[in-house]
């Protein structure tokens, strides 16, 4: 079941992106204080399920798990501080060039994939073409005004993304199912919670009173439930998907998501979004071509 259909938990995992990107829009909190939720919650949910599940034996993983964890720090509260500054829809359409760096670090490491492309040449073309195009919608995408800064502000987030993702799949193909899954998410869950509450004792801009604010607690709590989530949906995904970024091209369905939630609530973004829509379904054309 979770071989056949891990495009699935992909899906799902899209939707809650949307949530988790779109919260802080509404919320305009601190990145750094959201995402001690963003660690918290996960970390209290999914504590009780350790003493059900065996721990994963190879190294490999838990140095996987320990880099991303660290990386995930930094990136969810700059992506949370951007979501206020620039708006869920802008934000999540700045991802996608991830996909390009995932599937070109897959393309130069793997060489059974690589054969495989270079073996059909057709599909090695379209899979040029199609990334021109996201090259071009990139490109137009930067000629608006707030879409240029939201560019250099995501830039970091775009690099880190990718090596995210390579060594969130590397963990999984080193671990059992659920134990990879579960104690994966926990493990960042905890560093993140520790890290995001020593940087508001050390950093004179942060107070740790700041934390328990009312906002700040239900905004927390529901952004940190749609994280336990998203990382569970995602981490089994992962599991089962021969690259990983098929499976980030799904989640990258999320602008969609946000972008009818705008139309519902009648919401004007001032980002060039056709041409951020179209950055989107050439990151996930991208993927069908190399199924």
């Amino acid at each position: 079941l979770y071989l056949q259909y891990w495009w699935l938990y992909a899906f799902i995992t899209s939707v809650f992106a949307a949530i988790y990107y779109t919260i802080n829009q509404y919320a305009n909190l601190p990145g750094y204080t959201l995402v001690f939720w963003r660690g918290f919650i996960p970390l209290i949910t999914l504590t009780p399920l350790l003493f059900f599940l065996e721990w994963p034996n190879n190294h490999t993983f838990y140095i996987a798990t320990i880099t991303t964890s660290l990386i995930v720090t930094y990136t969810d509260a700059r992506v949370l501080q951007g979501v206020a500054i620039f708006g869920g829809g802008v934000s999540l359409r700045m991802k996608p060039f991830s996909v390009w760096l995932i599937f070109l670090l897959w393309f130069c490491t793997h060489a059974d994939h690589r054969n495989d492309l270079l073996s059909d040449p057709l599909k090695f073309i379209c899979i040029l073409m199609t990334l021109c195009v996201g090259a071009y919608a990139a490109s137009n995408l930067r000629k608006c005004n707030i879409s240029n800064k939201a560019f250099f502000y995501f830039l970091p987030i775009i690099l880190s993304s990718a090596l995210i993702d390579v060594l969130n799949k590397t963990a999984m193909d080193h671990s059992g199912l659920m134990s990879g899954v579960i104690i994966y998410a926990w493990i960042q869950a905890l560093i993140i919670s520790v890290f995001t509450a020593a940087h508001h004792v050390i950093n004179k801009n942060l107070l740790v009173k700041d934390i328990f604010n009312s906002k700040t607690v239900l905004t927390g709590i529901f952004l940190g439930l749609c994280v336990v989530v998203m990382n569970i949906s995602k981490n089994i995904a992962m599991s089962y998907t021969v690259n990983p970024a098929y499976v980030t091209a799904i989640v990258f369905i999320a602008p969609f998501w946000v972008s009818l939630f705008y139309k519902i609530t009648k919401y004007e973004e001032e980002a060039d979004v056709r041409s951020g829509a179209i950055l989107v379904l050439s990151s996930i054309a991208l993927v069908l071509l190399n199924r």
